[in-house]
């Protein structure tokens, strides 16, 4: 993981849930810290966290866990952080 990862789930949460970090950290039964570590790409999600972040986001592991990010993710990123 990297921190494309980190900046992947930021856009997820923001795009596809309403969710703060504090509510996915507890839909995954996680501390806050640890769900904004994977947000800031300091540490990495389980497989187990990895198919929860899956199905809650609704995107295949290939979308998750992709590498490069698109010009989207890319200005969203810059513009709210």
């Amino acid at each position: 993981m990297s921190r494309i990862f980190g900046i992947r789930l930021y856009y997820l949460r923001k795009h596809k849930t309403t969710y703060s970090q504090t509510q996915i950290a507890k839909l995954l039964h996680l501390e806050r810290s640890t769900y904004t570590k994977y947000e800031c790409g300091v540490t990495k999600p389980s497989i187990q966290t990895l198919r929860k972040l899956k199905e809650l986001f609704g995107v295949s592991y290939d979308e998750l866990l992709d590498e490069e990010l698109n010009e989207t993710e890319i200005i969203d990123y810059d513009l709210f952080r």
